[in-house]
């Protein structure tokens, strides 16, 4: 026991007594979270329950303007076909929807 306290008090003597063990607090109950369903996307492009999505106007588009001009390739085309698709007004834009 001297030798303990010449520790400087750094190592408590082993009383034989249990120990005592902290109560961790109660966890508040989990809010609910809404449920979302997430599309699953299967092979071919189908949407789980029917039809393919639909392409949209800039697909359409795009493919109509690489139909145009056949022999540029695809980082070719995209630069001068967004500056066209910019200058077309809604109406004309729903064209292609």
């Amino acid at each position: 026991m001297e030798a303990m306290l010449a520790l400087g008090g750094a190592i408590k003597e082993y009383s034989g007594g249990a120990k005592k063990r902290k109560v961790a607090a109660k966890k508040k109950p989990a809010t609910k979270k809404p449920v979302v369903k997430k599309v699953v996307k299967k092979k071919g492009g189908d949407i789980e329950g029917g039809a393919k999505k639909k392409p949209s106007a800039w697909n359409n588009f795009l493919k109509s303007y690489w139909k145009k001009h056949p022999k540029l390739k695809f980082g070719d085309c995209m630069k001068p076909a967004s500056v066209e698709w910019k200058k077309l007004s809604v109406a004309q834009k729903a064209k292609f929807a």
